[in-house]
């Protein structure tokens, strides 16, 4: 179960034909957890790493599934900049997830997002200049 959840400001992942704001936080193990949080309602919207306790991770890893809901979530990931692929692939149940390493910093800027019961003001993107902006 994950604890406290920050929204990575100026972070945006393209999935699936939509724009999220990426989220971190950690699983009770201590390990980094990633989601994709819908903008319009500061709900997540999709978990894009697997917790594998068994399985060896460094701090600076996380495990990515790219199967089922999440089809193509490792292809957005690395076009966002947030992670590489290692190369390596560990079982979960009868499908693989891909270890990847974490590209983003530990201490990027953050704040609490609003599914803990806080008010946002998100920032949006500006289409003709590819910029954010407050709404």
């Amino acid at each position: 179960m994950p604890r406290r959840i920050l929204c990575l400001e100026n972070t945006w992942v393209r999935f699936q034909g939509q724009d999220y704001m990426l989220a971190r936080t950690s699983y009770a193990n201590g390990r980094t957890a990633l989601l994709l949080v819908d903008m319009e309602t500061g709900e997540p919207a999709a978990w894009a790493t697997a917790n594998l306790p068994d399985q060896h991770l460094y701090c600076n890893e996380v495990f990515i599934q790219d199967w089922g809901d999440n089809e193509g979530m490792l292809e957005a990931l690395e076009r966002a900049g947030i992670v590489r692929p290692t190369g390596e692939r560990v079982p979960c149940g009868n499908l693989p997830v891909h270890k990847c390493q974490l590209l983003i910093q530990e201490k990027s800027k953050t704040r609490t997002c609003s599914l803990l019961g806080t008010t946002k003001v998100w920032p949006e993107r500006d289409p003709s200049r590819g910029q954010e902006h407050e709404r």
